[in-house]
Order: structure tokens, then sequence, then C-alpha cells
């Protein structure tokens, strides 16, 4: 069962300004937690919007993060659709930028299962 701890109160130190708690949950036995995780680089190819197929299999959608790539790269990323095939692999991501570009972005995805 895992014990609730204050992070802030963890030093028995009282200051005159209490901060907002930190609440983590330890425990005793060891977690059995396993992470899918599946990293790449896209690029747009002068068009505004790109579709990538993950390649890993995931059990559930799993969370995605784009990011743009450089430090020219002067628009927005955002993901409009995540999809699955019959099967629920391989995912699809389509991803759209704010103006057609042929800049590339970081692509992230990632899954938790305990």
């Amino acid at each position: 069962m895992p014990t609730r701890i204050d992070l802030q109160r963890y030093k028995k130190t009282y200051p005159f300004l209490r901060r907002e708690p930190r609440i983590v949950f330890t425990s005793t036995s060891e977690p059995t937690l396993a992470a899918t995780i599946e990293t790449a680089i896209q690029s747009f190819g002068g068009s505004d919007t790109i579709s990538y197929s993950l390649t890993k299999s995931f059990s559930t959608t799993p969370t995605v993060t784009i990011t743009p790539l450089g430090t020219t790269a002067n628009f927005n990323v955002f993901i409009s659709q995540i999809t699955s095939t019959s099967g629920g692999n391989p995912y699809v991501v389509q991803i759209k930028a704010s103006v057609a570009n042929s800049d590339s972005i970081h692509i992230h995805a990632i899954e938790v299962t305990a």
C-alpha cells in the first residue's frame, strides 16, 4: 500500500511562509511499470500536413508530443487526429502546421503501463 508523503514537510522544517504541499506516493514494494517510447523526426516537405505511422506496438492510444525542430522554426504545430487501423496497431498521427514549410518536427509517442 503506498504511503502519502508531503515533500515540502519531509525535512520537518517549518518556515514562516508555508508552501503548497507537493504530494508523492511511495511504496515498499517494487512497482512493475513498463514504458513503450517511440521517437522520430519528420519533415513537412513544403506542405502543412503530414501523416506519420507509429512503428511500435501500443496496447492503448499513446500520448503523442510534437515540437518544431531548430531555432529558426517559426510556426505552430498541432495534432489533428490519432487513429488506429483494425486491431489497434499501427496508430497513425495526423499533424498540421500553421503554415506550409519544409522544416522538420520531433515526434514523441509514450505509453506507460502498470
